[in-house]
């Protein structure tokens, strides 16, 4: 199948998602991630090349900067489209990267972790600030769509999509330290990662095709418990969702 890399990245006017803000000069630290797909399981599946986080130290909402090398430079965002924390023990400490996103008969879910063995630190307004950060992490992204609501399979006739992919993590002190003396909130600490990427001849990934209309004119708060719909989240290049399915759900 051929995929269009933006079909899911609709405006961000029309995105429900958790809202749940940062300290407007919070501690940033800064991950670099690589994908890597796996073949064996996985079918029509094109994901991103890789993405950076922005997280508070201390743990809270997370940016997800996505990056490919795929027909030119391109990046995409999901501000606030992750979380990130500790999952502690008497026996351990992990620092925790998650995101689960859904948009019509879509889902992908990315998680890594990475043992807490180094510390971070800075000043912010005159007070010194630190935490205890990985400097690796590992984990998993998983994502399908049964394209149910398509209209027509793909030109080659290829329907549906299933991706599994190993997520690679390391530390980036030199970005941290950058946005962490300029004291900037979360929107200026995305825009200071993207600003870098465009100097290095990324473009923002502009949508190919115009996406289906929203099911809300405008963003409303979630509850917790409610998964974040961002669809920034999904690899890039799944087709546009339309009215008609050419693979309907069962029905019950």
């Amino acid at each position: 199948m051929t995929f269009r890399r933006s079909i899911f990245l609709f405006p961000i006017a029309a995105l429900t998602f958790i809202v749940m803000a940062a300290t407007a000069h919070a501690q940033w630290v800064v991950y670099e991630f690589r994908i890597q797909a796996i073949p064996e399981v996985s079918e029509n599946f094109a994901p991103y090349s890789g993405f950076y986080v922005v997280a508070p130290v201390n743990g809270g909402n997370a940016s997800m900067i996505f990056i490919t090398e795929e027909g030119g430079r391109f990046y995409n965002v999901a501000e606030n489209g992750a979380r990130y924390f500790t999952a502690a023990s008497p026996t351990g400490r992990l620092a925790v990267v998650s995101a689960i996103a859904h948009t019509g008969t879509a889902r992908a879910m990315y998680q890594a972790v990475g043992i807490l063995n180094s510390t971070i630190s800075s000043t912010i307004k005159g007070e010194h600030q630190g935490g205890r950060v990985s400097t690796d992490l590992l984990g998993t992204m998983l994502a399908s769509d049964d394209e149910s609501l398509a209209v027509t399979p793909s030109p080659d006739g290829s329907i549906g999509m299933v991706g599994s992919a190993s997520l690679s993590g390391t530390l980036r002190l030199d970005l941290s330290r950058i946005l962490n003396q300029a004291e900037v909130p979360m929107s200026q600490a995305v825009a200071g990662i993207t600003d870098l990427l465009e100097k290095y001849g990324y473009q923002f990934d502009t949508p190919d095709l115009e996406p289906a209309a929203p099911a809300s004119p405008s963003p409303q708060p979630s509850t917790p418990e409610q998964p974040i719909t961002e669809p920034s989240l999904f690899p890039n290049g799944s087709r546009e969702e339309q009215d008609t399915p050419v693979n309907p759900p069962a029905s019950n």
